[in-house]
């Protein structure tokens, strides 16, 4: 009798699980993967060097590798649960036995038991909204994904420098790819030069707010401002839900709260992302002062603010750490977890 993709999956997780690649490989050590017949390419990471978690993470295109790298610089200032804004599929593995096991989205296909120490949990994170398990041709892709990554990790296990050769580039990756030869399909290696990919915001803001600002006095007082996603999701919209982000403005001074709007990642996260610079203009002309210099700590809000506030006369510094923020959303946090 012929697998299905759900049994294929599933052997192919537990293969993965045995292999344990997470004790010779790092969650930097990326590789591509090629799906057949789609100008896609899923690149490849291990979790579990720390032994925090053991997993595969799948990230989407250029774009989800250049999100991926953000968040592993050190002063990105970025939140870790800044993962669920890169788009990726991720496979987990569970212990069988766990105190959330009603929430996971456990995989196992009917017909299957298993006595092993672990379950495996399959993840499609679209930015903005809360994962959900993987169907259709998702499932397809990933099987591929497992697949090739298990042949790429056994190799890797016997070669410390089959992943980056020695005298490759940073930007230089494992790519592998299936093509088509008289004989039928063929895998091979190839590796492909990715450089880092500028993510493009067309900034979407109103003039005539932008012209308001030079009227406001100015104050010396250091204000700070974020995005931050707020890690507990909204349960009305989406296949289980979407994340709220928080568009906040503080002073760093005195600790106080002077700008606050709660932003949706609809019709999708990057459309929220360019409607900033309007909201926080918004922000900015209900208030009685606005700042001389205000400090920010991510690369989008550099990319999204920095140019056109220093119109209005307001200088953007990045910094590492803006603590006020940070008070500002523990207690929003905080206040969102007694409400749900």
């Amino acid at each position: 009798m012929n697998e299905t993709i759900e049994q294929r999956i599933f052997n192919c997780s537990r293969k993965l699980y045995n292999m344990a690649p997470w004790k010779y490989m790092l969650e930097t050590d990326v590789f591509g993967i090629k799906i057949p017949g789609k100008n896609k390419i899923y690149f490849v990471s291990i979790m579990g060097s720390a032994r925090e978690m053991f997993a595969i993470s799948a990230y989407e295109g250029d774009i989800g590798l250049q999100m991926f790298w953000e968040l592993q610089e050190k002063n990105s200032g970025l939140q870790p649960w800044a993962i669920f804004d890169i788009p990726h599929m991720m496979l987990s593995f569970q212990e069988k036995y766990t105190a959330e096991s009603d929430r996971l989205n456990i995989f196992l296909p009917e017909g299957v038991n298993t006595d092993q120490e672990f379950v495996p949990v399959l993840d499609k994170v679209v930015p903005g909204l809360v994962y959900f398990p993987p169907e259709g041709t998702d499932l397809d892709d990933f099987l591929v994904i497992l697949e090739q990554s298990a042949e790429i990790l056994e190799r890797a296990s016997e070669d410390k420098y089959f992943l980056m050769p020695e005298g490759f580039d940073d930007d230089e990756y494992l790519v592998r790819e299936s093509r088509s030869y008289p004989s039928g399909e063929k895998w091979s290696d190839f590796y492909r030069k990715i450089p880092p990919r500028n993510i493009f915001y067309s900034r979407k803001y109103s003039e005539g707010l932008l012209t308001n600002l030079l009227s406001i006095r100015k104050t010396n007082d250091i204000y700070q401002i974020d995005l931050v996603m707020l890690p507990s999701p909204v349960l009305d919209k989406g296949p289980k839900g979407y994340f709220a982000y928080a568009l906040l403005i503080t002073n760093s001074e005195t600790g106080a709260v002077d700008g606050c709007k709660l932003l949706t990642p609809f019709p999708n996260l990057h459309s929220m992302q360019e409607s900033v610079p309007e909201q926080v203009l918004k922000l900015l002309n209900r208030m009685t002062r606005i700042p001389r210099t205000m400090e920010i700590r991510t690369a989008l809000l550099d990319a999204l603010l920095t140019s056109f506030l220093k119109k209005a006369g307001i200088e953007i510094r990045k910094v590492n750490k803006l603590e006020s923020i940070d008070n500002a959303v523990n207690s929003l946090v905080s206040h969102f977890n007694r409400s749900i």
